[in-house]
């Protein structure tokens, strides 16, 4: 319940942020059941999810939201270019620790995204687990964990 409070709130947040609308677009990458984009639907805002997991992603698509059944890497952000599909909002949340070629994914980004978009994403920030003991946050799957320092560099221009 409370994850969804967070989800609805900030998409009102977002939404009023970047002057989004029905002629807007929305990525989510790990998009999961549609949760988070579920939010932007009930504002008629145009959303596409990218889920590799089939049966989870399923169930978004059961709610009528558009979903790819895929990983999201850079050859599916050029297709996504190629169908002129790019993002105004492009989100990732609790999924760049996850990728184990974090170049490709973080190119992926750049390519899917419109020259004046914007990318939000959440992830578990290195110094808050060392600081806060948050090893709870340590999982098998996860290939890295940043700094704000470190994620600021993979993100920056060439």
């Amino acid at each position: 319940k409370s994850w969804l409070e967070h989800s609805s709130n900030y998409v009102d947040m977002i939404t009023n942020k970047l002057n989004l609308n029905n002629k807007s677009f929305v990525i989510e990458v790990a998009s999961n059941d549609g949760y988070l984009l579920q939010y932007f639907l009930d504002k008629n805002i145009p959303v596409l999810g990218v889920e590799p997991t089939s049966n989870t992603a399923q169930v978004a698509i059961d709610k009528g939201i558009p979903t790819d059944i895929t990983f999201f890497n850079l050859e599916y952000a050029k297709n996504l270019t190629l169908n002129n599909k790019k993002a105004d909002l492009l989100l990732a949340n609790n999924v760049l620790a996850h990728n184990p070629n974090v170049n490709d994914f973080v190119s992926a980004f750049k390519e899917a995204l419109k020259p004046d978009g914007t990318i939000t994403m959440e992830f578990p920030h290195l110094l808050s687990l060392m600081e806060l003991n948050q090893f709870d946050t340590i999982y098998h799957e996860h290939f890295s964990y940043f700094s704000l320092y470190s994620a600021c560099k993979l993100f920056e221009p060439p």
